[in-house]
């Protein structure tokens, strides 16, 4: 009876969203389950649906089977995020397909719960010998700032890593004052050392701009800039998960997200 029940009211509460979504397009049932990676235990908790616009859609799954229903519009995507959970990687980011008529898809989510020291992303997502993001860091930092939006007190720690760059070191010349007022030059060396702490900063500022950008308060993120000299593998490739690489592309990230700690109020 109350399986029945709470289907009825779901069905009224699509055709009020079905109403409410008609000016936007076709939109789709997608529903599924919640379940823990390890365990495959079902889960009771808020899933929330965000699309490009940062417009959220939040249902509750079943705590008894861990199943949720949501209704969402065709041809958008959403970032998915579980209150109290991380889910996985691959699933992190749904592509609704566009359809000219009302459709139903089904996706289950394997969750892992949030913890003190539970790693998210390793990854390479500066350019080498530059302070430039590439494009996959958007999709960790979204994680981020949708993680802050479900998880009061969370506090994250961002490690950000010289170990892909390398800097010879150099000359330059220096210009001050002496005791009488005249400028005074000289050629001062600038080590290898300096230079990539010097990125480690430049890297560091760039994350709190985009931070901010996603209204991310700087109190949520603690850094710690890992100054590590390497000099460069040798530039040759080699082949890994069927595509030709390069030794450095393998073997270095430089920036680590990891869950700091979870502050109880």
């Amino acid at each position: 009876m109350k399986s029945y029940i709470s289907h009825f009211i779901f069905g009224i509460l699509f055709l009020i969203l079905l109403t409410d979504f008609s000016y936007a397009g076709v939109v789709v049932l997608v529903k599924g389950n919640l379940n823990e990676l390890s365990g495959n235990k079902p889960i009771g908790s808020k899933i929330r649906f965000i699309d490009s616009d940062n417009k959220e859609s939040m249902v509750n799954s079943n705590s008894l089977e861990g199943e949720y229903q949501s209704v969402l519009q065709s041809g958008k995507t959403y970032r998915v995020v579980v209150d109290g959970w991380i889910v996985d990687e691959e699933n992190r980011v749904l592509n609704i397909p566009e359809y000219d008529q009302y459709a139903e898809l089904v996706y289950n989510f394997k969750l892992k719960k949030i913890e003190a020291g539970l790693k998210l992303y390793s990854n390479s997502f500066f350019e080498k010998n530059s302070a430039e993001l590439s494009d996959k860091s958007s999709v960790a930092l979204d994680l981020v700032s949708d993680m802050i939006r479900s998880q009061k007190g969370i506090v994250f720690e961002f490690i950000i890593s010289s170990e892909d760059s390398y800097f010879k070191s150099t000359k330059k010349t220096e210009t001050n004052k002496d005791s009488k007022g005249k400028n005074k030059s000289r050629k001062v060396t600038v080590t290898t050392e300096e230079q990539l702490l010097n990125l480690l900063e430049k890297r560091k500022e760039v994350i709190l701009e985009k931070l901010k950008e996603r209204n991310i308060s700087s109190k949520s993120v603690n850094f710690k800039l890992d100054l590590i000299v390497k000099k460069p593998l040798p530039n040759v490739k080699v082949k890994a998960k069927g595509k030709l690489a390069k030794l450095d592309d393998l073997f270095t990230n430089n920036l680590v997200i990891k869950i700091d700690r979870l502050m109880k109020f």
